[in-house]
């Protein structure tokens, strides 16, 4: 008798221990869960497409202070043909584009675009590590993006590039 009453006192003992270190595992669990979605970054990736490499160059000052300013904002850029550009921004594909000519712009009712006017430098500019020597003297660029599509970090980008322009030019 006296074993029988150990061996259920003793299998009572390893259900408690069962149940308690389950309960603290969850709990454990979900802890963990909560922590990794504190840390996680909330960064927004800003998809800049331009018809060269040299019309990044309108907007490199922008993305140094967005970079300097706002560390959650990445920017992905890249560089094709007009078409195709304004096919990806059509698509959510890129947020913002650089082109060079107004003409891609017209019949375009879904895109909102700012003008950039660039004085050329004499010197050569640095596009990705490389030299490139430009032949325009002086070169207006178009920013377009999506109204359509909503974009904070876009918007906020636009942003910094007119307070960039207007310093530039009030200075």
């Amino acid at each position: 008798m006296k074993d029988l009453i150990l061996m259920i006192t003793t299998l009572a003992m390893f259900l408690f221990g069962y149940v308690i270190a389950r309960r603290v595992d969850m709990m454990m669990e979900n802890n963990l869960k909560m922590l990794e979605k504190e840390q996680l970054p909330n960064k927004h990736l800003l998809k800049i497409a331009a018809e060269t490499p040299m019309l990044l160059n309108a907007v490199a000052a922008a993305l140094e202070y967005c970079t300097d300013t706002n560390a959650d904002i990445e920017f992905a850029v890249s560089s094709g043909k007009c078409g195709k550009l304004l096919r990806n921004l059509s698509d959510g594909t890129a947020d913002l584009v650089l082109l060079s000519e107004k003409s891609a712009l017209e019949n375009k009712q879904n895109f909102e675009f700012i003008r950039l006017s660039c004085i050329q430098q004499t010197d050569a500019t640095e596009v990705f590590g490389l030299k490139v020597h430009s032949l325009d003297d002086n070169q207006d660029v178009y920013l377009l993006w999506n109204k359509e599509i909503p974009s904070h970090a876009r918007d906020w980008f636009v942003l910094a590039l007119k307070n960039s322009f207007c310093m530039a030019k009030c200075s």
